[in-house]
Protein backbone atom coordinates (compact mmCIF):
# COMPACT_ATOMS: atom_id res chain seq x y z
CA UNK A 1 0.00 0.00 0.00
CA UNK A 2 2.65 2.31 1.06
CA UNK A 3 4.59 1.55 -2.33
CA UNK A 4 1.96 2.31 -4.08
CA UNK A 5 1.71 5.38 -2.84
CA UNK A 6 5.16 6.26 -4.07
CA UNK A 7 5.14 4.97 -7.57
CA UNK A 8 4.14 8.26 -9.47
CA UNK A 9 7.92 9.46 -8.76
CA UNK A 10 9.33 7.30 -11.18
CA UNK A 11 7.58 9.42 -13.66
CA UNK A 12 11.04 11.14 -13.71
CA UNK A 13 10.95 14.02 -16.35
CA UNK A 14 7.67 14.78 -16.88
CA UNK A 15 5.55 14.76 -13.48
CA UNK A 16 7.87 17.70 -12.05
CA UNK A 17 6.51 20.82 -14.43
CA UNK A 18 2.96 20.01 -13.18
CA UNK A 19 3.39 18.00 -10.13
CA UNK A 20 3.04 20.70 -8.20
CA UNK A 21 -0.79 21.03 -9.47
CA UNK A 22 -1.10 17.73 -8.45
CA UNK A 23 0.06 17.86 -4.96
CA UNK A 24 -3.10 19.79 -4.53
CA UNK A 25 -5.77 18.08 -6.37
CA UNK A 26 -7.49 15.41 -5.09
CA UNK A 27 -8.67 14.08 -8.87
CA UNK A 28 -5.19 12.80 -8.27
CA UNK A 29 -4.34 12.19 -5.00
CA UNK A 30 -4.32 8.42 -5.45
CA UNK A 31 -1.56 8.98 -8.43
CA UNK A 32 0.15 11.22 -6.64
CA UNK A 33 -0.54 11.00 -2.63
CA UNK A 34 3.24 11.01 -1.90
CA UNK A 35 3.32 14.81 -2.61
CA UNK A 36 0.16 16.14 -0.61
CA UNK A 37 0.83 17.50 2.38
CA UNK A 38 -2.52 17.93 3.65
CA UNK A 39 -4.03 14.91 4.68
CA UNK A 40 -1.93 11.51 3.19
CA UNK A 41 0.61 10.23 5.01
CA UNK A 42 2.55 6.91 5.11
CA UNK A 43 -0.83 4.03 4.83
CA UNK A 44 -3.52 6.81 4.38
CA UNK A 45 -6.43 5.87 2.96
CA UNK A 46 -7.91 6.84 -0.21
CA UNK A 47 -11.78 5.41 0.12
CA UNK A 48 -14.73 7.51 -0.31
CA UNK A 49 -14.91 8.84 3.20
CA UNK A 50 -11.61 10.65 2.92
CA UNK A 51 -12.06 13.71 4.21
CA UNK A 52 -9.76 14.86 0.67
CA UNK A 53 -12.94 15.51 -1.27
CA UNK A 54 -13.74 18.20 0.83
CA UNK A 55 -10.80 20.03 -0.11
CA UNK A 56 -10.37 22.10 -3.17
CA UNK A 57 -7.39 23.71 -4.65
CA UNK A 58 -6.06 27.66 -4.89
CA UNK A 59 -2.84 29.26 -5.79
CA UNK A 60 -1.67 32.68 -4.16
CA UNK A 61 1.71 34.25 -4.33
CA UNK A 62 3.90 31.68 -6.00
CA UNK A 63 2.04 28.27 -4.14
CA UNK A 64 -0.41 26.43 -4.01
CA UNK A 65 -2.82 26.12 -0.87
CA UNK A 66 -5.57 23.43 -0.08
CA UNK A 67 -8.74 24.70 1.16
CA UNK A 68 -10.78 22.52 3.54
CA UNK A 69 -13.35 22.89 6.53
CA UNK A 70 -12.83 19.41 7.96
CA UNK A 71 -12.47 19.43 11.64
CA UNK A 72 -10.22 16.76 11.84
CA UNK A 73 -7.80 18.15 9.30
CA UNK A 74 -7.86 21.17 11.04
CA UNK A 75 -6.74 20.11 14.38
CA UNK A 76 -4.49 17.97 12.58
CA UNK A 77 -2.70 21.06 11.71
CA UNK A 78 -3.17 22.81 14.90
CA UNK A 79 -6.34 25.05 14.18
CA UNK A 80 -9.55 25.28 15.95
CA UNK A 81 -12.04 22.49 14.39
CA UNK A 82 -14.22 25.37 13.07
CA UNK A 83 -13.21 28.02 10.99
CA UNK A 84 -15.30 31.64 11.84
CA UNK A 85 -15.09 35.09 11.22
CA UNK A 86 -12.71 35.68 14.22
CA UNK A 87 -9.86 33.93 12.80
CA UNK A 88 -10.37 36.10 9.26
CA UNK A 89 -7.52 38.73 9.87
CA UNK A 90 -6.51 41.47 7.25
CA UNK A 91 -8.01 41.47 4.19
CA UNK A 92 -5.95 39.80 1.36
CA UNK A 93 -8.19 39.90 -1.95
CA UNK A 94 -11.41 38.79 -3.57
CA UNK A 95 -11.68 35.58 -5.03
CA UNK A 96 -13.88 33.60 -7.60
CA UNK A 97 -14.92 30.27 -8.29
CA UNK A 98 -12.88 27.79 -10.55
CA UNK A 99 -13.71 24.49 -11.13
CA UNK A 100 -13.62 22.46 -7.30
CA UNK A 101 -11.33 25.67 -6.39
CA UNK A 102 -10.71 29.23 -6.60
CA UNK A 103 -8.60 31.86 -8.44
CA UNK A 104 -8.26 35.49 -7.62
CA UNK A 105 -10.34 38.09 -8.91
CA UNK A 106 -9.85 42.00 -9.35
CA UNK A 107 -13.32 42.67 -8.28
CA UNK A 108 -15.12 42.50 -5.29
CA UNK A 109 -16.79 39.33 -4.72
CA UNK A 110 -18.82 37.39 -1.79
CA UNK A 111 -15.61 35.16 -1.79
CA UNK A 112 -12.91 37.18 0.52
CA UNK A 113 -9.22 35.94 1.64
CA UNK A 114 -7.61 37.05 4.68
CA UNK A 115 -4.48 35.96 6.51
CA UNK A 116 -4.76 34.23 9.66
CA UNK A 117 -5.35 36.62 12.34
CA UNK A 118 -4.07 34.17 15.45
CA UNK A 119 -1.18 33.54 13.62
CA UNK A 120 -0.87 35.70 9.99
CA UNK A 121 2.28 33.67 7.95
CA UNK A 122 2.16 32.06 4.57
CA UNK A 123 1.15 28.38 5.84
CA UNK A 124 -2.24 29.19 6.89
CA UNK A 125 -5.22 31.57 5.06
CA UNK A 126 -8.95 31.95 5.41
CA UNK A 127 -11.27 31.89 2.98
CA UNK A 128 -14.91 33.20 3.36
CA UNK A 129 -17.32 31.83 0.84
CA UNK A 130 -20.39 34.08 1.57
CA UNK A 131 -21.33 33.14 5.07
CA UNK A 132 -18.92 29.90 5.16
CA UNK A 133 -15.37 30.23 6.54
CA UNK A 134 -12.59 27.55 5.57
CA UNK A 135 -8.70 27.84 6.05
CA UNK A 136 -6.52 27.76 2.65
CA UNK A 137 -3.36 25.48 4.04
CA UNK A 138 0.21 25.41 2.35
CA UNK A 139 0.36 22.83 0.03
CA UNK A 140 4.32 23.77 -2.28
CA UNK A 141 5.86 26.47 -3.75
CA UNK A 142 4.91 26.38 -7.28
CA UNK A 143 8.89 24.77 -8.55
CA UNK A 144 9.59 24.30 -12.41
CA UNK A 145 11.59 21.47 -13.69
CA UNK A 146 14.53 20.85 -11.05
CA UNK A 147 14.45 23.75 -8.47
CA UNK A 148 13.64 23.05 -4.78
CA UNK A 149 13.70 25.41 -1.95
CA UNK A 150 16.30 25.71 0.98
CA UNK A 151 14.81 23.58 4.62
CA UNK A 152 14.50 27.28 5.75
CA UNK A 153 11.97 28.30 3.21
CA UNK A 154 9.87 26.12 4.73
CA UNK A 155 9.95 27.29 8.17
CA UNK A 156 9.55 30.34 7.27
CA UNK A 157 6.11 29.17 5.88
CA UNK A 158 5.14 29.05 8.85
CA UNK A 159 6.97 31.91 10.60
CA UNK A 160 9.86 29.20 12.47
CA UNK A 161 12.69 31.16 12.52
CA UNK A 162 14.76 29.91 14.99
CA UNK A 163 14.35 26.33 16.78
CA UNK A 164 12.97 27.90 20.12
CA UNK A 165 9.67 28.76 17.64
CA UNK A 166 9.55 24.44 17.54
CA UNK A 167 8.02 23.08 20.53
CA UNK A 168 7.77 19.34 19.51
CA UNK A 169 8.85 17.14 16.90
CA UNK A 170 7.69 13.41 16.63
CA UNK A 171 6.58 10.61 14.41
CA UNK A 172 3.39 10.30 13.06
CA UNK A 173 2.08 7.69 10.90
CA UNK A 174 -1.26 5.73 10.27
CA UNK A 175 -4.62 5.72 8.40
CA UNK A 176 -6.18 9.53 8.43
CA UNK A 177 -8.30 9.79 12.08
CA UNK A 178 -6.07 7.06 13.32
CA UNK A 179 -2.51 8.23 13.32
CA UNK A 180 -0.06 7.04 15.86
CA UNK A 181 2.28 9.51 17.43
CA UNK A 182 5.65 8.21 18.58
CA UNK A 183 9.37 9.52 19.78
CA UNK A 184 8.05 12.43 20.61
CA UNK A 185 10.62 14.96 21.27
CA UNK A 186 10.27 18.29 23.45
CA UNK A 187 13.74 18.76 25.00
CA UNK A 188 15.57 21.51 23.36
CA UNK A 189 18.25 20.15 22.97
CA UNK A 190 16.93 17.42 20.70
CA UNK A 191 14.83 20.16 18.74
CA UNK A 192 17.87 22.61 18.45
CA UNK A 193 20.09 19.72 17.05
CA UNK A 194 17.56 18.62 14.46
CA UNK A 195 16.67 22.43 13.62
CA UNK A 196 20.31 23.22 12.75
CA UNK A 197 21.15 19.91 11.14
CA UNK A 198 17.83 20.76 8.54
CA UNK A 199 19.09 23.57 7.96
CA UNK A 200 22.72 22.50 6.63
CA UNK A 201 21.28 19.86 4.10
CA UNK A 202 21.83 20.13 0.73
CA UNK A 203 18.72 20.29 -1.40
CA UNK A 204 17.79 18.68 -4.67
CA UNK A 205 14.79 18.71 -7.09
CA UNK A 206 13.38 15.80 -8.03
CA UNK A 207 15.01 15.12 -11.42
CA UNK A 208 18.48 15.01 -9.46
CA UNK A 209 17.13 13.22 -6.46
CA UNK A 210 15.59 10.58 -9.13
CA UNK A 211 19.35 10.39 -10.48
CA UNK A 212 21.05 10.04 -7.18
CA UNK A 213 18.88 7.38 -5.55
CA UNK A 214 17.58 5.46 -8.54
CA UNK A 215 19.51 6.18 -11.84
CA UNK A 216 21.86 3.23 -10.74
CA UNK A 217 19.37 0.75 -11.66
CA UNK A 218 20.05 -0.62 -15.17
CA UNK A 219 16.47 -2.52 -15.43
CA UNK A 220 13.25 -1.40 -15.06
CA UNK A 221 12.62 -4.17 -12.79
CA UNK A 222 15.08 -3.21 -10.27
CA UNK A 223 14.40 0.69 -10.37
CA UNK A 224 10.56 -0.90 -9.05
CA UNK A 225 11.95 -3.18 -6.76
CA UNK A 226 14.00 -0.22 -5.21
CA UNK A 227 10.73 2.31 -5.44
CA UNK A 228 9.08 -0.24 -3.52
CA UNK A 229 11.44 -0.57 -0.75
CA UNK A 230 11.95 3.22 -0.66
CA UNK A 231 8.37 3.99 -0.08
CA UNK A 232 8.27 1.07 2.55
CA UNK A 233 10.89 2.94 4.11
CA UNK A 234 9.13 6.19 4.78
CA UNK A 235 7.91 7.93 8.23
CA UNK A 236 6.44 11.22 8.88
CA UNK A 237 8.02 13.84 10.87
CA UNK A 238 5.32 16.41 12.97
CA UNK A 239 6.50 19.28 13.70
CA UNK A 240 4.54 21.73 16.08
CA UNK A 241 5.64 25.43 16.63
CA UNK A 242 5.15 27.60 19.32
CA UNK A 243 1.85 29.47 17.75
CA UNK A 244 0.17 26.20 17.87
CA UNK A 245 0.46 25.51 13.62
CA UNK A 246 1.52 21.84 13.06
CA UNK A 247 3.15 20.76 9.36
CA UNK A 248 4.91 17.52 8.44
CA UNK A 249 8.12 16.23 6.52
CA UNK A 250 8.61 12.93 5.32
CA UNK A 251 11.62 10.96 5.87
CA UNK A 252 13.34 8.23 4.47
CA UNK A 253 16.23 8.02 7.83
CA UNK A 254 17.50 3.93 6.12
CA UNK A 255 17.90 5.80 2.89
CA UNK A 256 18.62 9.17 3.87
CA UNK A 257 16.15 11.70 2.71
CA UNK A 258 14.15 14.33 4.24
CA UNK A 259 10.52 15.23 1.88
CA UNK A 260 9.18 18.41 1.54
CA UNK A 261 7.63 21.26 -0.72
CA UNK A 262 8.59 18.93 -3.77
CA UNK A 263 12.04 19.19 -2.26
CA UNK A 264 14.35 16.20 -1.50
CA UNK A 265 16.87 16.98 1.37
CA UNK A 266 19.75 14.60 1.15
CA UNK A 267 21.07 13.70 5.09
CA UNK A 268 24.53 14.42 6.35
CA UNK A 269 25.97 13.10 9.34
CA UNK A 270 24.54 15.39 11.58
CA UNK A 271 21.24 14.35 10.63
CA UNK A 272 21.78 10.96 10.56
CA UNK A 273 23.19 10.86 14.35
CA UNK A 274 19.89 12.83 15.25
CA UNK A 275 18.13 10.02 13.50
CA UNK A 276 19.66 7.12 15.11
CA UNK A 277 19.15 8.55 18.44
CA UNK A 278 15.77 10.02 18.68
CA UNK A 279 13.48 8.37 16.13
CA UNK A 280 13.68 4.65 17.02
Amino acid sequence: EKADEYTGVMKKNTWIKWGAMAACLCLVVAVFPFVSNILHHKGASTNQDDPVKMIAAYEHNGAFYEFTDNKEVLEKYGLPGKITAAQAGEHLGWLEKDGDGYKDCVHETDIELYTYAPHPCVGVLVIRDGDHYGAALFCNHILLDDSCVEFGEIYRVYDVEKADDIVSICEFNGIFGHEKVSNKATDRDVINAFYNASLSLDCFGNDSFQELEFGSFDSEEDQVAHHIEYADAMTNLRIETASGLVFFVRAVPSYGWLESDLSHFKFNDSMTKWFAEYIK
